[in-house]
């Protein structure tokens, strides 16, 4: 398992159990292990190689991206602060869902759509979530070029580029929560 991947176990397990004591900056705050999650031991699945954890705005959620798994996973946090997987979406181009390389999210609308850039697919992908129905790609913005295409070909892909999305990495979103922000990003070869 790579320094990265044990970091991360590490701090999926420390995030939701660090309290910062309001007191002075040389008191330390002994730090409670809740739980730990693996990808692949036990019914955990969709979190080979993290690439980032976003909270919903009641706190109640935590919405997970994997970048090896090509995955985004839901896992509900209860009383006690322990998490529980209640959803998982993996990349899957025949139901429009792009998620090769998952890279970041942006969590909008009080936790009822995430936006969620995808490095390998170049691809922008609006997810809808309600109590009926979670994670339903509304809209998908993408070149539509496979990964192949994109990493093992010597042509140039700047004319094939058109949304500026291959090798999107980042998004944020605006304080008005209307827009999604991205780093340009400009293919040259």
């Amino acid at each position: 398992m790579s320094l990265y991947k044990v970091f991360f176990s590490l701090c999926l397990s420390l995030i939701f159990t660090v309290s910062l004591p309001a007191k002075s900056a040389q008191s330390i705050t002994p730090v409670t292990i809740v739980q730990t999650i693996k990808d692949g031991v036990g019914k955990y699945d969709g979190l080979d190689n993290p690439r980032q954890i976003k909270l919903s705005k009641d706190r109640n959620t935590a919405y997970v991206l994997s970048g090896d798994d090509n995955a985004l996973s839901v896992f509900n946090i209860n009383h006690k602060q322990a998490l529980s997987q209640s959803y998982l979406v993996k990349s899957n181009k025949q139901a429009g869902i792009y998620l090769e390389g998952a890279s970041s999210l942006a969590v909008l609308d009080d936790s009822n759509r995430l936006a969620v850039v995808s490095f390998y697919n170049g691809a922008l992908t609006l997810f809808a979530q309600n109590d009926i129905q979670p994670l339903t790609p509304l809209t998908v913005i993408s070149d539509h070029l496979a990964p192949t295409l994109v990493f093992k070909s010597t042509d140039s892909l700047a004319d094939k580029d058109n949304f500026g999305l291959l090798g999107a990495w980042d998004i944020a979103k605006s304080r008005d929560e209307n827009s999604c922000l991205l780093p340009v990003t400009k293919v040259t070869r």
